[in-house]
């Protein structure tokens, strides 16, 4: 005689819950102009971050020059063209 076929029973659902509060964030006061002051004081005192301020602010007046040299010879090459008759 065969042996009889097993039952199974298969209890297959979900189940799902979510809770969630919101909570409003403290907003920070904005800082101080002494702790500002105070702040840029202490970063100056290290000499990397001035060296790295003072080439940065090198190198930002080197090619402001730059750009004011270009500009002042295009100014001076269209008068030039302006003044020849011969160059129109």
């Amino acid at each position: 005689q065969a042996p009889q076929p097993m039952q199974l029973i298969i209890n297959n659902h979900s189940e799902s819950t979510s809770q969630s509060k919101t909570v409003a964030p403290q907003v920070p006061s904005p800082p101080r102009r002494e702790e500002v002051a105070n702040d840029t004081y202490h970063w100056m005192q290290s000499p990397t971050n001035r060296l790295c301020l003072y080439t940065a602010i090198g190198l930002g007046l080197y090619i402001l020059q730059g750009h004011l040299q270009n500009k002042w010879r295009l100014r001076e090459t269209q008068l030039k063209m302006d003044a020849n008759l011969f160059a129109r």
